[in-house]
């Protein structure tokens, strides 16, 4: 018996059960979150020149600027959100590493599962209660 007869007849390989459709749907979501990570670093570094801007119009020439500091607010709280996402695929938020060492794979699995389930959970909460004050 060969591998493709092991199969279920009719279904492709590539497709059985979907996975193919939400294969591309991951990578679709982490290059967007990848995308988004970028773009918040760049946001970082626009809200760094407005704020140098704002000071050496303050110091220098006597002219303040009075958009800078709503600007600056504004764009760091986009760049957290945005890169919140970017974060979370690299795994790069404060974690015990500890734990890590201390429990087994399976475990830390689990664990890990908890967390994004947290996380989502979380998530959720803040857009349902931005909804409400969207609404």
């Amino acid at each position: 018996m060969t591998a493709t007869s092991r199969q279920s007849p009719g279904i492709e390989p590539a497709k059985a059960g979907g996975r193919s459709i939400w294969r591309h749907f991951s990578q679709a979501v982490k290059g967007f979150n990848v995308l988004t990570g970028y773009l918040s670093g760049i946001i970082i570094v626009v809200t760094s020149v407005v704020v140098c801007y704002g000071v050496v119009m303050r110091y220098y020439f006597s002219a303040p600027i009075d958009w800078g500091l709503e600007l600056s607010v504004f764009l760091l709280i986009i760049a957290t959100f945005m890169s919140a996402g970017y974060t979370q695929l690299q795994r790069g938020h404060v974690t015990i590493e500890v734990m890590e060492h201390i429990l087994s794979p399976r475990a830390n699995k689990w664990r890990y599962l908890v967390g994004a389930a947290l996380s989502l959970a979380v998530c959720a909460f803040l857009a349902s209660t931005s909804w409400d004050f969207f609404h």
